[in-house]
């Protein structure tokens, strides 16, 4: 073999080792981030999955009209806004969110929900933020049907480490009920 040939064939070998030594580094590299920003969220107690989990049960005990489960989600002192509508106002603390709710279910005899695309979740520290659009679709009486479109917006806070459940436990501090529109009824009325 001419040693130029012997050169070019080295040259392509060690491109070719190299090539496979600096991508599987930076493979390797890419999913140790990976792992330790995973490790980090799960230290810090951020599951997107249990927050995400936490909203849809909020709108599915919302549904079932169940106060006693809504009502497990939230903290002692937070705050429901409530916007537009005959429930329009700020309720803070436990009791005041607790009385609008039994309010908002003493109007209908059954609620649904539907959501078209996915809650956003952002989280800042140890507070993850929802944000959706849901539709209500609320049953007055046997023949009447109405449907209110709310912008919906969850703020939950990593309360700690729950020993009864074995996960970290997130409560509901604040919470913006943001009525869009309805049918037939005006705003007021709903």
């Amino acid at each position: 073999m001419k040693p130029i040939m012997v050169g070019l064939i080295v040259a392509i070998v060690l491109a070719v080792v190299f090539a496979g030594a600096f991508g599987y580094a930076d493979y390797s590299n890419a999913k140790t981030n990976t792992n330790y920003q995973n490790a980090v969220n799960t230290a810090n107690g951020f599951k997107p999955d249990a927050v995400l989990g936490s909203a849809f049960e909020h709108w599915d005990y919302i549904a079932i009209e169940n106060t006693t489960l809504v009502m497990e989600q939230y903290a002692p002192d937070a705050v429901l806004h409530w916007v537009n509508g005959s429930l329009n106002g700020t309720y803070n603390n436990y009791s005041s969110i607790n009385a609008t709710w039994n309010k908002f279910f003493a109007a209908w005899i059954a609620v649904w929900f539907y959501s078209e695309e996915p809650p956003m979740i952002t989280v800042k520290g140890d507070m993850a933020y929802v944000n959706a659009t849901v539709q209500f679709v609320l049953q007055k009486n046997s023949t009447v049907f109405d449907y209110i479109n709310v912008s919906y917006e969850i703020v939950y806070q990593n309360m700690g480490f729950n020993v009864k459940t074995g996960q970290f436990q997130y409560q509901i501090i604040y919470e913006v009920f943001n009525i869009l529109g309805g049918s037939p009824k005006p705003l007021s009325e709903i």
